[in-house]
């Protein structure tokens, strides 16, 4: 049983079990909230482990009776880290510029080789435009309505792509980032 729906778009959770389902590693989501997308994830996948980060515990039961999950209440920025490889990286914790850019810093050099990071909120406004120096964005929540935050997701996403990922793309508020190869730098 479900007991907590994820605050994603149907499109959303598709794209986001697909990317799951395409990858081996650990599940991680930064910013859980109410622990629908993990536990959704927890329970369509029982044989991945799902690692979930919030800085309060929001979640209430959302992961009673799933022994793939591990929460840890903490801040993704500053928080401990795992060592699991990651499979896909959910990042969707603090909106702000700088709190993306620490968590994706932080995070993403566990993503395996061929893994992805899926940053949720923020969307392409010109899908053609998808080279480093062309890559326009902003921030829209999961209904599509324009928000503060993510003012710079531009230049968060120009360093991800040019730190060896590649955009693949993009579902309703969410981008979603693919490791190409493992990048030493």
């Amino acid at each position: 049983m479900i007991k907590a729906l994820p605050l994603t778009t149907i499109d959303e959770i598709c794209a986001v079990c697909k990317f799951v389902a395409s990858s081996t590693g650990t599940f991680v989501e930064l910013g859980t909230r109410f622990g629908g997308t993990s536990s959704l994830i927890a329970r369509l996948f029982p044989e991945r482990a799902v690692l979930t980060i919030n800085i309060a515990t929001e979640h209430g039961d959302a992961f009673a009776g799933l022994d793939n999950v591990t929460f840890i209440q903490a801040n993704s920025q500053a928080g401990p880290m795992s060592t699991m490889s990651i499979g896909v990286l959910f990042v969707d914790a603090e909106h702000t510029p700088g709190a993306v850019q620490v968590d994706i810093s932080r995070w993403s050099p566990q993503v395996e080789p061929g893994g992805f990071v899926i940053v949720h909120d923020s969307v392409l406004r010109d899908e053609l435009s998808v080279s480093v120096g062309g890559v326009q964005l902003s921030h829209k929540n999961a209904a599509g309505e324009d928000e503060t935050g993510y003012p710079e997701i531009g230049e968060i996403a120009k360093h991800i792509l040019s730190d060896g990922w590649t955009l693949v793309d993009t579902v309703d508020s969410a981008l979603i980032f693919h490791k190409e190869f493992w990048n030493e730098t």
